[in-house]
């Protein structure tokens, strides 16, 4: 049997290993932030915005064409056009100026030939919208909405043509 002694001993004993366990387990459960440090950085954060246009198709109808009138018959159709809000951008057509022919629906050897311009002073001088981006074309700067944009034509006068429906096309190209 033990002594009072041995017994206080081992109590003792016990309550300091428990106490040290404890103050051991603390420090291993506080050692995350205890040492813990923060640090800061930047991130850039970069992109590139592409110009890019889109344009729509369109149909100029001159309506009834008077071979006989002694003036030409002029016609307007807005084309949509939405390019990137900033870019500039060229339209032209690139149908040579002597393709620019509508057809007779039945006989194709009836022909009414017409051009476009680029605004009503180009109707006017004969400056036809050209066949390339350069003098002469439709000049415009993107806003990032649908923009339309006029063209304007004209079939000459007195030319000498059955009776019916003329069809055609001509390409525009936008340039940006």
């Amino acid at each position: 049997m033990k002594t009072y002694t041995q017994m206080k001993s081992i109590q003792d004993f016990n309550k300091k290993a428990l106490l040290g366990a404890l103050l051991a387990a603390g420090m291993v459960m506080g050692s995350g932030s205890a040492g813990a440090a923060t640090k800061s950085g930047v991130l850039t954060v970069t992109a590139k915005v592409a110009a890019a246009c889109t344009i729509g198709n369109a149909t100029l109808d001159f309506s009834a064409y008077n071979p006989n009138a002694s003036t030409p018959l002029d016609g307007q159709v807005n084309v949509a056009v939405n390019c990137t809000n900033g870019s500039p951008f060229h339209i032209f057509s690139t149908t040579a100026y002597s393709d620019r022919k509508m057809t007779h629906e039945t006989d194709t050897n009836q022909v009414l030939t017409y051009q476009l311009f680029a605004t009503i002073t180009d109707r006017t001088n004969n400056n036809s919208l050209p066949v390339a981006k350069g003098s002469g074309d439709l000049v415009g700067t993107g806003t990032g909405i649908t923009q339309n944009i006029p063209i304007f034509g004209q079939i000459g006068a007195g030319q000498n043509v059955i009776a019916g429906t003329y069809t055609g096309t001509a390409d525009l190209t936008i340039d940006f």
